[in-house]
This record gives C-alpha cells, sequence and structure tokens, in this order.
C-alpha cells in the first residue's frame, strides 16, 4: 500500500476540463557525491534531540512535483563511532555506550527542515544500535531506506511550494547516557579527519499519463562466487569480487533504472571480526568490478548507482552481526544508447551490467589472526533491476543482445 503525503488533504476543487494527458514519464537524481551536510550530529538523551539533515535533494534536481506524482526516495549513509578512548582522531567527549541510531526521509520546504508545519515523512524511521561495545564493536555501521514510495494527492497543499521542494534525509542518536560533546560521525573517523561521501540520497518520481510508465524488472538471485576471501587486518583495502551481477541488453538513452541489491555472508568460521564494504555499479563485464570511460559516456553518476561504504560485522551481537547483511539501493539515468561508439551513436549495441562489488577485510583485536584460507561464505541475495523506458520506445529486449 502506498501511503499518501499528507493525507489530510483533500481534494476539493472542481476537476478539470478533461485534455490530452501527456505519456507517462519517470525521473530519478540524487543528492550528488560529498553530498553530506554535516560532518558530526550530537548524540542526545531524547530521540527527538539533535536531529539534523544529513543530505538534501535540492529543487532543481527534484524537478516541479504535481498532484498524482508518487515520490520514491532511496537513501544509504554510514555513521561511525568515536572516542572510545582518547586519542589524536576523537572527535568530541569519549565515551562507551551505543547509540541508537534513527534516520527518515522527509519532503521539505527548506534543506534543514526535519519536522513539524515545514516537513512531511516519505518513509518510516529506520534505526539501529551502532555497537561502541569490545570485542562486537561495529564503530562504522550503514543505515539504509530501501524505498519508500509516497502519492502526492495535492500539490499545491505540500509544506513546500510544488517546484521548491526539497527531499531530506533527517538523522538523529540518542541514548539515555549520552553527555554534551558526545558526537556520532557522519562518515568515517581517521587519523587524518573525516571523511565522507559515503552515504547518498535518491529519488524516482512516477508521473502518469495517457500511457503508463511500467517498468521491465531483471533480476538475479545466483551468486557468481560463494566464498569471499578476506583481507589481512594492515591490508589498504578490501579483496573485492562482483557477488552479484545483472545484465542489461540494449540500453537506450532516456531510460532510469532503479537497483536494489542484497548480499548475506556468514563469518562464522572466522575468529575476528570483519569489514565489509561495498557498492552498485554499471560495468562492461559481468567480473568486472571497476568502471572504465565508456560506462561513464554511457550513464550519468559516473556510472555509479551510489556510493561505497561499509560496516565492520562481529561475531557477537551488534547492529550488523553474523551473518553479514549488506544492503545496497541506487539510481541511474542512461544519457546514451549502449553501442561501441556511444558518443557517435555508431555501431552494435553491446551488454552492460548491474554489478554488486563485496571486499572484505579483519578487523579486531590484535591478537586475532589472519591465515592464508580465511573466506566469508555467501549465503544468498539477489540483485534487482528496474528499468524505465524512455516515452515511445518499446520494452528493453532481454533474451538478446
Amino acid at each position: 500500500m502506498i501511503p499518501v503525503l499528507a493525507a489530510w488533504l483533500a481534494v476539493s476543487s472542481p476537476p478539470a476540463p478533461a485534455q490530452e494527458a501527456p505519456e507517462a514519464r519517470v525521473n530519478v537524481t540524487s543528492s550528488g557525491f560529498n553530498s553530506e551536510r554535516v560532518e558530526t550530529i550530537p548524540i542526545t538523551r531524547r530521540a527527538r534531540d539533535g536531529q539534523r539533515v544529513a543530505m538534501s535533494i535540492s529543487p532543481q534536481r527534484l524537478g516541479a512535483l504535481e498532484s498524482g506524482d508518487r515520490l520514491e526516495g532511496l537513501a544509504e549513509l554510514e555513521v561511525s563511532t568515536t572516542c572510545l578512548q582518547p586519542m589524536p582522531k576523537c572527535v568530541g567527549r569519549t565515551y562507551h555506550f551505543s547509540p541508537e541510531v534513527r534516520a527518515r526521509i522527509v519532503l521539505a520546504r527548506s534543506p534543514r527542515a526535519i519536522r513539524g508545519s515545514g516537513a512531511v515523512p516519505v518513509s518510516g524511521w529506520r534505526n539501529l544500535r551502532c555497537s561502541q561495545q569490545l570485542p562486537n564493536r561495529n564503530h562504522h555501521c550503514v543505515l539504509v531506506i530501501p524505498g519508500a514510495t509516497a502519492a502526492i494527492r495535492e500539490a499545491s497543499r505540500l509544506p513546500c511550494a510544488a517546484g521548491r521542494c526539497h527531499l531530506n534525509l533527517v538523522v538523529g542518536a540518542n541514548h539515555p547516557g549520552a553527555k554534551g560533546g558526545h558526537k556520532l560521525v557522519i562518515g568515517v573517523d581517521g587519523d587524518r579527519g573525516i571523511s565522507q561521501n559515503k552515504g547518498l540520497l535518491s529519488a524516482a518520481v512516477y508521473r502518469p499519463g495517457r500511457t503508463r510508465a511500467e517498468a521491465v524488472t531483471v533480476g538475479n538471485r545466483t551468486p557468481r562466487v560463494r566464498r569471499l576471501a578476506v583481507g589481512s587486518r594492515k591490508s589498504k583495502g578490501t579483496k573485492k569480487r562482483v557477488i552479484f551481477s545483472q545484465r542489461l541488453n540494449r540500453l537506450r538513452s532516456g531510460e532510469r533504472l532503479v537497483v536494489d541489491a542484497k548480499a548475506i555472508g556468514s563469518i562464522k568460521t572466522l575468529d575476528f571480526a570483519t569489514l565489509v564494504q561495498s557498492q552498485l555499479i554499471l560495468a562492461r563485464y559481468p567480473g568486472a568490478t571497476t568502471r572504465d570511460g565508456k560506462q561513464k559516456r554511457i550513464a550519468a553518476f559516473k556510472a555509479q548507482f551510489g556510493v561505497a561504504n561499509g560496516f565492520n560485522c562481529t561475531k557477537g551481537r551488534s547492529a550488523h552481526s553474523n551473518p553479514c547483511t549488506v544492503r545496497k539501493v541506487g539510481v541511474m539515468r542512461i544519457l546514451r544508447n549502449a553501442r561501441l561508439r556511444p558518443k557517435r551513436d555508431q555501431g552494435r549495441y553491446i551488454p552492460l551490467y548491474a554489478n554488486l562489488v563485496v571486499g572484505a577485510r579483519a578487523v579486531g583485536a590484535r591478537g586475532h589472526r589472519r591465515k592464508g584460507g580465511d573466506r566469508m561464505r555467501i549465503k544468498r541475495g539477489y540483485i534487482n533491476v528496474r528499468r524505465y523506458r524512455p516515452a515511445s520506445e518499446p520494452d528493453p529486449a532481454e533474451g538478446s543482445p
């Protein structure tokens, strides 16, 4: 069931004279890279206190909303607990409790509005308790809102003018033992300060018309690998592999893609916690973990459905405990036909692939020892892609290249 934005609004004006409606269309957009608006938020005693807008989509990106539109919001946000003990990279005051972290998407009149008359919710609250407790400390946690759709009944009575609406991701952190100076990092804290570009707010606006904006949905539930090598604690990065891949034939200029993916892995056989990092990309081959220039010319957002982020998966109870669940969402606009020479629109069509890329690295106490054969076992998951064709285009052919 699709919730109605500002359900208390009722359509009271008489219907306009019947006119031929335009064709239905779908627009997708995002808050853009490095879109975090704040580096930290306060951890407060009450859930309502200290909330901030972590990311926002501007009216220029979101576009003017009309009565009858459906708005879908999707979000990922990485946060980090900090200051387990005094050290140079500590942000704020030392604490040992595990804060409750909450996030939701709202449609608002300004990029700072979080609730009240200036904002109405698009999604419910998503929450997790990011563990600060050793040996099951998460340190890094990822909150995901996989897709919340709301119907706009009467755009003229939204809290924002229809052409000046912001889509905001509101985040807060609380714990009964919190005091002034306790902070949650939006992004990652490190020796060189706070690193961001770890979250993204995305949106899809569905506009009805004389045709229906129907999606061709394709998906895959068969993992490409069943074992994921775990890098050492001292290694600079993770050993990345494509866990799920979906072939996309004959991508055409004007198509809109909405992707949802999940991978569940087990660290039961390991004796340490594991940093799990992931990203969704559009790639040339089903096993490709990076993009090349051709995909970047064909697709917007640098051929990325979202940003790379991650969390520490623990053996014991925490927000991300074994089995480790990776959830990714994102959108993409196709700018050019997926041909051999896309800028000239020449050559045969080439298949591209939506790839869920995952890497793992050992973390935890220094006493933990990584063995050469350490692996995370991939248990199950999926990748689903919704393809919305441009107006007056036939359905994308999935059966042939």
